[in-house]
């Protein structure tokens, strides 16, 4: 909510018109394609730590389309994390950099 502050209520009016637009135009075109449901990527990436949030949530652009839009979405997992294998000992981060 903080971000919206800094809007003055004609430009967020202009910001919401611009949604909705957008909104009808995409159910326009689900509409015209009879589409049901979608099947996209999620972003590929295993959980990144909490602190790291800030930079690494806005790589999640794959989904955010659906949260603009308002639409639900979600992720089904491929693979597990097998016994043994989250210990700091088995895990080996040759980048050092804080996507891996």
């Amino acid at each position: 909510m903080e971000f919206t502050l800094n809007f003055k209520k004609l430009e967020m009016d202009d910001i919401l018109r611009r949604k909705a637009r957008f909104e009808g135009k995409f159910k326009e075109m689900w509409d015209a394609n009879k589409l049901d449901g979608m099947l996209c990527p999620a972003y590929p990436h295993s959980a990144f730590k909490h602190e790291d949030g800030g930079v690494l949530g806005l790589l999640a652009y794959y989904t955010s389309l659906f949260n603009v839009l308002g639409y639900p979405a979600g992720t089904v997992p491929v693979t597990e994390v097998l016994p043994g294998e989250d210990t700091p000992d088995n895990y080996q981060d040759p980048r050092n950099d804080i996507y891996t």
